[in-house]
């Protein structure tokens, strides 16, 4: 696995090397939960081999890698469930997201579930009403049609699932 090294910005901070513990297509941010949730958390970009990289960048093999963090980060954002490849950062960032506001989740969960609907040109309006939306509800033991978008919202489940399961639904109509 890649070789890499964490640095904060605050330069007097450890220097730790790890080998074999990521998967080959890891990104600094799959890095950065790897030393420390915290240092996941508050990671705000990343330098390998001293250049600034995206945090989606793929580390390589003896790739030396500097994670920037800042304690005024707002936490990890909802798309880089999207870039992280373990399963112990996903996690992580899901936990962090399940914290956060419910109804920050539902208008997430909304958001992500019209644009996967726009992406298979599915209009959202006849796809997400509310009706249809309500007989997904007992599906994972949720509660109300808000529980269901909050857990498209914290990466629960995904918007394309979901938008599977709806279009089941119509097709028993």
């Amino acid at each position: 696995g890649p070789v890499s090294r964490l640095e904060t910005n605050r330069p007097l901070q450890k220097t730790l090397w790890l080998r074999g513990v990521l998967p080959r297509d890891a990104t600094p941010v799959d890095f950065a939960y790897r030393i420390h949730s915290e240092i996941g958390h508050h990671c705000v970009g990343a330098k390998v081999q001293g250049r600034i990289v995206p945090l989606d960048y793929q580390l390589q093999n003896c790739d030396i890698c500097q994670v920037m963090t800042s304690r005024k980060s707002s936490g990890p954002k909802r798309d880089w469930l999207d870039l992280v490849k373990t399963a112990h950062a996903r996690h992580r960032i899901k936990s962090f997201l399940r914290r956060q506001a419910f109804d920050e989740n539902v208008h997430a969960g909304h958001e992500r579930l019209e644009r996967a609907a726009r992406a298979e040109h599915l209009e959202p309006k006849s796809i997400l009403r509310h009706e249809l939306l309500a007989r997904l509800v007992p599906y994972h033991n949720w509660k109300t049609v808000d529980e269901v978008l909050a857990a498209i919202g914290y990466g629960d489940v995904s918007a394309e699932r979901i938008l599977e399961k709806l279009r089941a639904e119509l097709r028993k109509q």
